[in-house]
């Protein structure tokens, strides 16, 4: 049996962390969660995940401040990040783009199901 994908999920509504969390370990992933950016710079310290789920707006440190600094380490800038968003503005997005996410989702139309297909896409089963 192969080894379980990773993903580390960074969010700050705990709700939706819990959501997502428990979707992806139902459909056979393993999930660490981190509620900052700073809470997930840590827990990459020590975690290699195969994906992180990361919102922008967060207290303490949001998540283009954190991706600029998972993007700028060599040990962890090629794990993929998807940003999850509830903001639709293109500086936003272009900036995540710019950074290297590997794509986004909109939390105001969001289906587990789109996020599952985005994440079997990046990172397989």
């Amino acid at each position: 049996m192969s080894e379980k994908k990773k993903i580390l999920i960074v969010e700050d509504e705990t709700l939706q962390a819990n959501a997502i969390s428990e979707y992806l370990i139902g459909e056979g992933y393993e999930v660490k969660v981190a509620n900052n950016g700073q809470e997930g710079l840590k827990t990459l310290e020590n975690y290699t995940p195969n994906l992180i789920l990361m919102d922008i707006l967060m207290p303490i440190m949001d998540g283009i401040a954190t991706l600029k600094e998972i993007k700028s380490d060599p040990k962890i800038k090629d794990i993929p990040v998807i940003v999850l968003t509830n903001l639709k503005t293109e500086e936003t997005m272009a900036e995540a783009e710019k950074l290297g996410a590997a794509g986004y989702l909109f939390k105001i139309n969001f289906k587990l199901e789109d996020l599952l297909k985005k994440v079997k896409e990046i990172v397989g089963n």
